[in-house]
């Protein structure tokens, strides 16, 4: 028997997200960044500080920033397709406190980076001996000269310690005010530990882009079954203008929109405009844990006035079955 959840959710209005940071390089070999993030409630982002052009290392950091996993989660919040990230983002690692080294290679059409990090609140604070060992590798196989067609291609994995008495997984469409529809509660119990692994691909040709990846979460229980949960999406955009979607080779990311023609008060530029679709799945039912499985599609509308500022719309429709 599938039980079919109907919520209605209140109007609301939100910053999403609102930041203010300060960083930059000194002497052209030491990057740092001190950004914090507030809204509903401060906390810390990204705060590192690191050494670059290190022979046969390349770049390491230390301090806390986004580990090495997840496509979606490392492109910039300025730089995503859409106004949320797709619903397996849920299993990416995202920011903690490490150490970590990354690189590229072949004239940046390899990146690889490693890392160990530990978990840790918004705050930076930690109570517990949880660690993790996080990579990626990423290549592109085809890439012309202008960097306007390419095609890229990653994975990456993380082994981690957790150790957790009552371990949750929940999920919310994406859209951040809505509630969180699938939630496994008290269901899984304690875990001894986690493995993650993921699987990306993208690709730019002119005007269309397209990047997808699957994500798997492997939890090793304590007592029952060990579960297994996965995620999926895919997504496209289309630029209705002469413009064309970045990509950071030497870290293996999408990069900003840089509009050919500006929006300028009393100009004839109209920006860079950008029709978008995705498609993602998440399911959180194994090892004995049903708490069901959903289902976005997501259609945006994106208006680049310049490679700083644009307007985005988005549209969600949501699938969820207990």
């Amino acid at each position: 028997l599938d039980l079919h959840t109907i919520a209605k959710t209140e109007e609301g209005v939100e910053f999403r997200p609102a930041r203010i940071a300060i960083g930059g390089t000194i002497y052209e070999d030491f990057p740092f960044k001190a950004e914090c993030g507030f809204g509903s409630e401060l906390e810390y982002n990204d705060v590192f500080i690191g050494a670059q052009n290190i022979p046969y290392v390349g770049r390491a950091r230390v301090g806390r920033y986004k580990e090495f996993g997840s496509l979606d989660e490392l492109t910039s919040d300025n730089d995503t397709m859409f106004i949320e990230r797709a619903l397996p983002n849920v299993f990416a690692p995202g920011r903690h406190i490490g150490l970590g080294v990354d690189n590229s290679f072949f004239n940046d059409r390899m990146t690889v980076g490693v890392g160990v990090f530990k978990d840790a609140d918004d705050f930076g604070f930690n109570a517990n001996d949880d660690y993790a060992f996080t990579g990626r590798v990423t290549g592109l196989p085809c890439r012309s000269e202008d960097g306007e067609n390419l095609v890229h291609l990653g994975i990456w994995g993380s082994v981690r310690s957790t150790d957790d008495d009552n371990f949750r997984v929940r999920q919310r469409p994406e859209i951040h005010l809505a509630p969180r529809f699938i939630d496994t509660f008290d269901d899984i119990g304690a875990i001894d530990g986690m493995s993650l692994f993921g699987a990306e691909v993208g690709m730019t040709h002119g005007r269309v882009s397209a990047m997808g990846e699957f994500i798997m979460q492997m939890l090793d229980r304590e007592a029952g079954s060990d579960a297994t949960f996965w995620g999926a999406y895919g997504q496209v955009g289309v630029f209705l203008t002469d413009d064309h979607r970045g990509y950071k080779a030497g870290d293996g990311i999408f990069d900003r929109v840089t509009p050919k023609k500006n929006v300028q008060i009393g100009g004839d530029g109209m920006g860079a405009w950008e029709v978008a679709f995705r498609y993602s799945h998440l399911d959180l039912d194994d090892g004995g844990v049903n708490a069901g499985t959903q289902d976005d599609i997501t259609v945006g509308l994106n208006l680049f006035l310049n490679s700083n500022l644009r307007w985005r719309l988005n549209y969600v429709q949501a699938w969820v079955e207990h």
